[in-house]
């Protein structure tokens, strides 16, 4: 956004402008500044390890994650540090070199699961998920859609026609929801499969 940040020695990381301090990052060193590609400000701090400033200058946005030998750093003193061509940064510390990679990475908080759900990917886009006592869910394109009934907790299986199957753990019944969506097709488990523990 072309705000510019300066170091005083010791004490904070901030941007030139900002006369209150509002925005600051307390450094315990004097760091080496560096902006990526997303506009994140990195600072290798001398024995304090590495900090990533997300979204710096916004009061309400900004965050900082710090790296030390305890969360995977080499070591706490770092002294060199760069983005390559691919977007990997690369740090220089007293005992290696590590490498941040972007991760595509994102965290789903669309329902909470209190079971260990079951997951297929769909043949087409994005993934089907199951929990026990839950509707079927879909997760297409980040949005979460719920399909048809609550049932025990299942294994899933997309079949060649886009059909997804699962087995009812607490019925004993199989159900199938065709692709289009709809009323499941509820195929009932016989008698002596309702005898064995699955």
């Amino acid at each position: 956004n072309g705000e510019m940040w300066i170091s005083d020695a010791w004490n904070s990381v901030r941007p030139l402008a900002d006369g209150n301090t509002a925005k600051a990052v307390r450094i315990p060193g004097v760091p080496l500044l560096m902006t990526d590609r997303d506009g994140s400000v990195w600072l290798a701090n001398d024995f304090g390890g590495i900090a990533r400033i997300r979204h710096p200058g916004g009061a309400a946005t900004q965050q900082v994650e710090h790296y030390l030998p305890a969360n995977g750093l080499t070591d706490g003193q770092t002294g060199a540090i760069l983005q390559d061509r691919q977007g990997t940064v690369w740090v220089g510390t007293a005992r290696g070199l590590d490498r941040f990679r972007p991760s595509p990475l994102v965290p789903f908080h669309g329902v909470q699961f209190d079971y260990y759900p079951a997951l297929v990917a769909d043949r087409k886009d994005g993934i089907w998920l199951h929990d026990m006592d839950k509707p079927l869910m879909r997760l297409r394109d980040g949005k979460l859609s719920f399909v048809g009934e609550g049932h025990g907790s299942s294994s899933l299986f997309q079949d060649s026609d886009g059909s997804v199957w699962l087995l009812d753990q607490i019925t004993r019944d199989f159900y199938q929801y065709s692709e289009p969506g709809g009323a499941p097709l509820r195929i009932p488990a016989p008698p002596e499969g309702r005898q064995v523990e699955t």
